[in-house]
């Protein structure tokens, strides 16, 4: 699923804007990125540069990355797209206190949907957990319930097929 994430930052690149890539789950491959550069006959290092990369480890150091950072960065590389791959592998972190867990996703969610209504484009490539964990369920779900569009990645036959979710309500 996340090369998914890494397929439409390639393609939004391809097509001449800026992205920021969060990367929660240690997926960002730069090789792949170059494979799909040279399938476009275009330079590796031209589409790197135009990728700009985070990487979080805790999820202090993603939530941070969110809501203090990113808005920043979007006026910097004078973007509007950012592909948040791994978000919530982050919170699978049984070391820190749920309250804590709690307040940082809300802190979190509330960034996103704020950054949303003011048209910042906003991939979040997100797995269902694969690893129960007690709060990974929940805040896959709430998550979920936030987002504008759904779309579900299913593998029939030996190919990738994209199903979106029926018509979502408007959210701010």
């Amino acid at each position: 699923m996340f090369r998914l994430g890494l397929y439409a930052a390639t393609d939004w690149v391809l097509a001449g804007e800026q992205v920021l890539y969060l990367d929660g789950a240690n997926t960002f491959d730069p090789f792949l990125i170059g494979r799909l550069a040279r399938a476009h006959r275009r330079q590796p290092r031209r589409l790197l540069t135009m990728i700009h990369v985070a990487r979080a480890f805790t999820c202090h150091q993603m939530e941070r990355l969110v809501s203090d950072c990113l808005l920043k960065a979007f006026s910097r590389y004078q973007t509007k797209m950012a592909v948040l791959a791994g978000l919530l592998e982050t919170f699978c972190d049984e070391s820190v206190p749920d309250r804590e867990m709690e307040r940082l996703l809300e802190r979190m969610v509330k960034s996103l949907r704020r950054l949303a209504h003011h048209g910042y484009r906003l991939l979040c490539v997100c797995p269902p957990p694969l690893i129960e964990s007690r709060n990974a369920r929940r805040f896959f779900d709430r998550l979920h319930g936030q987002a504008d569009r759904i779309i579900h990645v299913e593998e029939e036959q030996g190919m990738v097929i994209l199903r979106e979710e029926g018509p979502r309500h408007s959210r701010s």
